[in-house]
């Protein structure tokens, strides 16, 4: 039984300084991440159809760190928040909420920037290599034109469409706490006190960790897939992100666990950087084995996955709990630089991808080393989108265009 924060409007809402900005670097991390897999020294296919000539190895080594704990992080804090908000506002200022923070920027979004960044890859096949069995520049430009939106997928939006399965999962769960038996929900609340708080804390990492190692062994590829092909919702993905989304919100029931991880936050912080190091370690040996010819259902490539799954799973707990404790104890108040660091992670995330492929595809023929065009590609999309955010500021003085969810 999902353990639900009763709803008490009577309450002054509280300023988590610290998970406001662990929220905001998780999606700013995602545009570095964007920027630097083109030069991850693949072929191009289906998820990313475009590669830069100047590869680097430092690009996977960006890269798939932060894909092993940034989303996982993110659905923590949205759980926390969604309930925080539940809370203070009741189940219709939720979902009054969401539909204008998360639906909202979902549909406009997704309508300005899918065209936007599905004309970035076809300049990016227009300057690049015909690729056999993929279409032609010719072909994606024709298809282009003649509709803009063609092959829909939720691309990078996918985690705002996720969320609101998210919440309409929470949503049926405060409407079933409602019919419940009182008792049934105290044994529940009284479980997660003891895990959180109580005597069983020793194991909880163990325990997250083991149930988020169960749930992602039938992904296809080390980590959680990424699920923005399609507009169908993958049950295992929702599952694997679901334990992220709804431990955050029963962080929020139990918030007084936010201060035990304070004393310890640094130690439990550097541990999960070394496994994150030895995560990314497996992951690379299990890309480097496929890329060699072995075949992903042998007993090798299999053993591989499991544990570089498990490796995963611990390093994502370690780092989210650290984390918190570390953010927590640091960021006390907020600061001018913190707060538009907050403000902006939003906007940024939601327009950055067609800005990031624009000026990765036309820097194509700059004969540099690929670390520098990557690290030139963060910094110039960064400006461009700060810029723009500034610019809608300027336009609609009255309006605050920051991080909802």
């Amino acid at each position: 039984m999902l353990t639900i924060p009763d709803h008490n409007p009577a309450i002054a809402p509280e300023h988590y300084h610290g998970l406001d900005f662990i929220r905001a670097a998780m999606m700013m991390l995602v545009v570095v991440l964007h920027s630097s897999v083109s030069f991850i020294p693949n072929s191009p296919d289906a998820l990313w159809p475009y590669r830069d000539p100047q590869s680097t190895m430092l690009a996977p080594l960006i890269a798939i760190p932060i894909h092993i704990f940034s989303m996982a992080t993110f659905f923590v804090m949205a759980g926390f928040f969604s309930a925080l908000l539940y809370q203070h506002r009741g189940a219709l200022g939720l979902i009054a909420n969401r539909a204008r923070s998360i639906a909202l920027p979902l549909v406009v979004g997704w309508v300005v920037m899918f065209p936007l960044e599905s004309a970035s890859f076809v300049m990016g096949a227009m300057r690049s290599p015909i690729i056999a069995g993929q279409p032609t520049p010719s072909q994606m430009a024709t298809t282009f034109l003649e509709n803009p939106w063609a092959n829909p997928t939720p691309n990078y939006f996918w985690f705002l469409y996720y969320l609101l399965f998210f919440y309409l999962i929470a949503l049926v769960f405060i409407g079933f706490s409602k019919v419940v038996p009182q008792k049934i929900c105290a044994s529940a609340d009284s479980l997660a006190q003891t895990f959180l708080c109580g005597r069983l804390r020793i194991v909880l990492i163990p325990t997250l960790a083991a149930l988020t190692w169960w749930s992602m062994l039938p992904m296809s590829a080390p980590g959680i897939d990424i699920p923005d092909m399609t507009f169908i919702p993958r049950g295992i993905v929702l599952v694997s992100y679901g334990i992220y989304f709804f431990f955050g919100w029963i962080l929020y029931r139990h918030k007084e666990f936010i201060q035990t991880l304070k004393p310890r936050a640094f130690t439990r912080f550097c541990c999960g950087v070394l496994c994150l190091i030895v995560a990314v370690g497996l992951e690379l040996k299990w890309q480097f084995q496929l890329r060699d010819g072995q075949d992903m259902a042998s007993d090798s490539v299999r053993t591989l996955f499991v544990v570089t799954q498990g490796a995963i799973a611990l390093t994502s707990w370690l780092l989210i709990l650290g984390g918190i404790g570390l953010a927590e104890r640091w960021l006390q108040q907020t600061n001018t630089v913190v707060k538009y660091f907050v403000d902006t992670a939003f906007f940024v995330y939601l327009t950055h991808l067609p800005v990031c492929l624009l000026i990765i595809v036309l820097m194509r023929d700059w004969n540099a080393p690929g670390y520098l065009k990557m690290f030139t590609a963060i910094a110039l999309t960064f400006t461009v989108v700060l810029l723009a955010f500034e610019a809608v500021r300027a336009v609609l003085p009255k309006q605050k265009v920051k991080s909802a969810t």
